[in-house]
Order: structure tokens, then C-alpha cells, then sequence
């Protein structure tokens, strides 16, 4: 899949959570809009529906095919969550990637966690030093029963914030 093309989600002017009904509706709304005789007397009943420019009939009609069809919609699904992520962008609800220390590298000289940026590619984008993280610590668990902490920063280069995942042993299982 092309990280550059528009989803058939964008072609057909539709959220990803978008119905059967609400495929078909818009896929049948496009093609009059854009069929040489029927545009200027249709009127679509979406108002939310936007035709793209240099978007063609066979585009419309293959994002149609995909997602009007449960199996091929969901592999579909997954292929463009793969290459969202590749662009460094995962879709969790709330609009923040979620991470864990471990994928950080940790440098002993600096008592510091780094991480390359998975948007910008920036080396160290994401920093977060010992001195940093206990003071999360002071706030409290966000899961109290697991003992897990949670952080939430932005990269240094580019806008991208993520929530860094943390573990802090008992005293008990340091020893």
C-alpha cells in the first residue's frame, strides 16, 4: 500500500467507523456527482461529502469494492494501520502512541532514556532522564495494581507526544 495515496476511506469522504449503509450512500452520491450529465443537477443528501480533486470513477469504484466487503475491509483495515504506523502514527482512541521504556535505549553516562522519533525519524527526539521519571513517580501509579507509571512527552523535533509506559520494582524485588 502506497504511503503517499489517499485511503478508499478519503476517497469516498468517509471516517473509518463509517456503515455499510454510509459506504454505499456516499459511493452513490460520488458517482452522480461526478457523472458528466447528473453533476449539476444533484444535489448530495451528506453534507459532509467532499469530492476530491483528481479523484477518478475507477478510485471511487475500487474503494467501493473494499469496503462494501467485510472480509477485504478488514484486511484493508490492518494493511493501512501497518503503514500508519510505519509513518509513525497509531490510533489508540485517544491520539497518542503508547510505549514502553523498554524500547528506549538507556544511556548509563546520562542516566537518560532515548528514543529515535517513529514520525520525524529524529535521533533522540524522545528524552526522558531518572531525574525526570521520579518525578512522575510522585504523582502515583496510573496502575497502582501492576505498580505501572505513565509520561506523557512530545518529541524535540517534530509535534508528535507520546504516552511512555514504566514499571517501578517494589523495594521487595530489588534486592
Amino acid at each position: 500500500m502506497s504511503e503517499s495515496r489517499i485511503t478508499h476511506y478519503e476517497v469516498l469522504s468517509l471516517k473509518v467507523d463509517a456503515t455499510s449503509d454510509e459506504v454505499k450512500r456516499n459511493y452513490r452520491e460520488l458517482l452522480l456527482l461526478l457523472h458528466p450529465d447528473k453533476h449539476k443537477t444533484t444535489v448530495p443528501t451528506n453534507p459532509d461529502l467532499k469530492v476530491r480533486k483528481n479523484v477518478s470513477i475507477n478510485q471511487i469504484q475500487e474503494a467501493y469494492r473494499v469496503l462494501s466487503d467485510e472480509k477485504l475491509r478488514t484486511r484493508y483495515n490492518k494493511e493501512l494501520n501497518e503503514s500508519n504506523k510505519r509513518a509513525g502514527f497509531h490510533n489508540f482512541g485517544d491520539g497518542l502512541d503508547e510505549y514502553n521504556l523498554d524500547d528506549f535505549e538507556f544511556d548509563e553516562d546520562k542516566c537518560a532514556y532515548s528514543m529515535v522519533c517513529p514520525r520525524c525519524r529524529a535521533s533522540g527526539g524522545f528524552h526522558l532522564t531518572e531525574d525526570a521519571l521520579d518525578d512522575y513517580v510522585q504523582d502515583g501509579p496510573t496502575d497502582s495494581e501492576n505498580n505501572e507509571y505513565q509520561v506523557l512527552t512530545q518529541c524535540t523535533a517534530c509535534s508528535l507526544w507520546l504516552k511512555i509506559n514504566f514499571f517501578i520494582a517494589d523495594s521487595d524485588e530489588a534486592e
